[in-house]
């Protein structure tokens, strides 16, 4: 049997490392600040994202928008409300395999352990409603 030198070639490729953005306003934003804090691998020590550290400006108009979006958020009928929940709940379900995935890589958990925590999101969303 022989190992075909493509498998060679994808075992030592290398990929960029992910890099976060701020999410404002309903829209994923680049953040202007120049220092990044390392997301490491609890498991192999591997920097596998980066995270912005977000400047002060950032911040305030991160927590201005929180602000403003509530004020409509707190007028929006219960029953509007549970059918946003049920969405995401829905969602958690639909994409649980590759949450707990992600749960495993960032914080070193089995990955049985990290589907055990997303069945538990799922039923806090369930409680909520």
């Amino acid at each position: 049997m022989f190992m075909q030198r493509s498998s060679v070639v994808t075992s030592r490729r290398t990929f960029s490392t992910k890099v976060y953005r701020n999410y404002i306003n309903g829209k994923w934003v680049e953040s202007q600040s120049t220092q990044r804090f390392d997301v490491k691998s609890p498991l192999t020590r591997e920097v596998i994202a980066r995270t912005p550290l977000s400047t002060e400006a950032e911040f305030n108009e991160a927590v201005a928008n929180a602000k403003d979006t509530f004020k409509t958020w707190q007028h929006t009928p219960i029953s509007q409300r549970v059918r946003y929940m049920l969405k995401y709940q829905a969602l958690l379900k639909e994409n649980q395999d590759e949450i707990a995935a992600m749960i495993t890589k960032e914080h070193g958990k089995s990955l049985v352990d990290s589907a055990g925590d997303v069945f538990r999101g799922y039923e806090v969303v369930e409680h909520a409603c």
